[in-house]
């Protein structure tokens, strides 16, 4: 357990184990009564324990909650527990959902109180799956971008970015999207082009580029 410089009453990197998976959490805080907050970050394999400052400088929840960044099972620090090829074979819906479920449980033992939770996107997808199994250990959900139709949500990516591309003329980006052509995107290489075009559009974050997201 590593404990930040911080101002704040509670500023702690921890590791902790849901699923039998080794994962880490940051939890920040002004005051340890306030109430507890679980941020779920987007993905597949975008993390959030590095986004701290932005969430900080932007929101300020830690003045009013106890906020837990969370980087679930595969993604930023927690992807170090990743050794072989089967824990990787192992990030399912079904995995995730139990992993948030493990965290709302030690979070009420730890705090002895409910949890509200905002979910970005798949975030909010295994946050609502966990909000419906557990009900007793949730007090509110905020859901954020959530997956409802994840084909539908694939195919509108898909013709933004190459939309984008005709708009631009953007010859690289039209070559390379025509070639994996529409979903279903089922190979590492397609979704990874489709991934990189979007983000590189805006898609994402506005002004950030698929290669400035992944150092970040």
């Amino acid at each position: 357990m590593t404990t930040a410089v911080s101002s704040l009453q509670i500023d702690v990197l921890e590791p902790v184990v849901l699923g039998g998976v080794l994962q880490w959490i940051r939890v920040r805080g002004a005051d340890r009564d306030n109430p507890v907050l679980l941020l779920m970050q987007q993905g597949p394999g975008l993390p959030i324990i590095n986004d701290v400052p932005r969430f900080d400088h932007r929101l300020g929840l830690e003045q009013i909650f106890t906020v837990v960044y969370w980087d679930q099972r595969g993604t930023g620090l927690s992807a170090r527990s990743l050794h072989n090829r089967q824990d990787r074979l192992d990030i399912t819906v079904t995995n995730m959902v139990h992993d948030t479920i493990d965290l709302l449980e030690m979070l009420h033992d730890r705090y002895e109180r409910k949890t509200f939770i905002a979910g970005f996107s798949f975030g909010a997808t295994f946050a609502a799956y966990a909000a419906v199994k557990r009900p007793d250990l949730v007090a509110a959900l905020i859901a954020v971008g959530m997956d409802i139709d994840v084909p539908a949500a694939e195919r509108h990516t898909y013709q933004f970015a190459l939309d984008t591309a005709r708009r631009r003329n953007n010859v690289r980006a039209i070559h390379q999207l025509e070639s994996i052509g529409p979903p279903p995107h089922l190979t590492s290489k397609q979704f990874r082009t489709r991934a990189k075009w979007a983000a590189n559009f805006g898609g994402v974050t506005r002004d950030a580029t698929f290669n400035s997201l992944l150092r970040s």
